[in-house]
């Protein structure tokens, strides 16, 4: 599975049909000035995306009947395609926390090295 990084909603974005170039430039900008996306930044572009879409369906004056069979297969492609995504930015951010958690216990364990030697260091310089 696709991480979620900028650099991956950068090429999304630019592979998406029909937004105006002003709102793919704004996007992109956004992406790169971030080192990592968060759920928010990803919230936000989803819902962008899917105003979007319900405004090009306006304009061409296709309303959209949620009980057509055609509608709810898109919309069930749609959400396990969403579902994925957040699978596997959740999954990401778990790994992400758990090299955090692995680097603070390592850092913690060589403080507590450099403290047991400063303490037997002192010990040797009095006796």
């Amino acid at each position: 599975m696709t991480p979620i990084t900028p650099q991956f909603l950068i090429d999304n974005i630019k592979s998406v049909s029909g937004l105006p170039e002003e709102e793919v430039t704004k996007w992109i900008e956004r992406f790169n000035s971030v080192q990592e996306v968060d759920f928010d930044l990803f919230e936000e572009y989803k819902e962008y995306l899917q105003e979007a879409m319900d405004k090009k369906f306006a304009e061409a004056g296709i309303e959209l009947d949620e009980n057509d069979p055609e509608y709810k297969a898109a919309y069930n492609e749609m959400k396990t395609e969403i579902k994925a995504a957040q699978d596997a930015f959740e999954k990401e951010m778990q790994e992400i926390q758990k090299a955090g958690k692995a680097l603070q216990k390592n850092a913690s364990d060589e403080l507590d090295k450099i403290d047991v030697t400063a303490a037997q260091d002192k010990i040797k310089a009095i006796k």
